[in-house]
């Protein structure tokens, strides 16, 4: 994970700018890539902050884990099967298992206890931050959540990759979720 130390600090008129646009979504999707800049620490804490239902995939999830302190991702060796110079080089579409907690929100929504999913990262959280741990291969961290929230969770796979069934109950659930939040600020 690479983090950008020589971006400067967000400006009062970009966090404005940011807040308009995030309050304009039902939802937000922070998704897999190799850089965390400023702004993205920004809008993971307004998110958070606003309980704007929230899903994140790879660095995604690792950011959800350091957007409000100063957790460092680790690297992580022989976890992952394609090449770090091409994010979109695949040899593999399911590298290994994943037990989900049963008392988690992510297990109500797959229904199952270990699936199997793709693996494409070199680092992972180190720990869980503010989000409580709903599923690991081993030791690394490989989803969190916030249990009370209407929807706030990320994982370290990529269900967008090959959408399978736990992938569209994810999607599925994530997007319910959005309908409800529009709702929501409909009625407020």
């Amino acid at each position: 994970m690479i983090y950008n130390t020589r971006e400067p600090e967000l400006l009062e008129e970009d966090k404005e700018i940011l807040n308009t646009q995030i309050n304009m979504c039902d939802g937000i999707i922070i998704p897999g890539g190799v850089r965390i800049f400023n702004y993205d620490r920004y809008i993971c804490k307004y998110v958070n902050d606003t309980h704007i239902p929230l899903l994140g995939i790879c660095m995604g999830m690792q950011l959800m884990t350091l957007y409000n302190n100063d957790n460092k991702n680790i690297k992580v060796e022989n976890h992952n099967f394609y090449n770090f110079d091409n994010h979109e080089e695949l040899q593999s579409d399911y590298v290994h298992d994943v037990t989900l907690n049963k008392n988690s929100k992510l297990y109500s929504i797959i229904k199952c206890e270990k699936i199997t999913v793709n693996s494409y990262h070199g680092y992972a959280a180190s720990n869980s931050g503010d989000y409580k741990v709903c599923a690991k291969c081993g030791d690394v961290i490989e989803a969190i959540e916030k249990k009370d929230e209407l929807f706030n969770i990320g994982v370290q796979w990529h269900p967008e990759k090959n959408i399978d069934e736990n992938g569209k109950k994810l999607f599925d659930a994530f997007v319910d979720a959005c309908k409800t939040n529009s709702f929501i600020n409909f009625i407020l």
